[in-house]
């Protein structure tokens, strides 16, 4: 389990969100059914890793509920900056919950995502071309 791997939270692992930046959030809903009224909604987060030596992807499986936010109206150039901090727990019905920290100089957003998986993924960077 993500939650319980000892490099997940070693930030000298290239594969540790710590301090990673984002690349991409992309939520995406589907339908089944005979009218698609079946609806699901899964997103998918792509991260820079903080060595800047491949990616980091979390893809949240049947999400049922996300808060994200950016906090830092009077800042330039800010973005969602580094992710700090994140933490795993159960919901009451034991669905995941995934709560997630950015900073800069300050809180620079916070997302919780609710999910009924997370999957992980590291891609490590083709190396350079001569």
């Amino acid at each position: 389990m993500l939650a319980r791997s000892e490099w997940y939270y070693d930030p000298s692992d290239h594969r540790c969100p710590h301090d990673a930046w984002l690349e991409e959030l992309r939520i995406r809903e589907t339908g089944s059914g005979a009218r698609q009224s079946k609806r699901s909604a899964d997103i998918a987060v792509r991260l820079l890793g903080a060595h800047h030596d491949g990616h980091i992807e979390l893809r949240y499986r049947d999400v049922r509920r996300y808060d994200c936010r950016l906090n830092h109206p009077n800042a330039v150039h800010v973005a969602h900056a580094d992710w700090r901090y994140d933490e795993f727990r159960l919901s009451e019905a034991g669905r995941l919950i995934h709560e997630i920290e950015w900073w800069h100089m300050g809180e620079t957003g916070r997302w919780i995502i609710e999910a009924a998986d997370v999957t992980f993924s590291w891609i490590p960077a083709k190396p350079a071309e001569a």
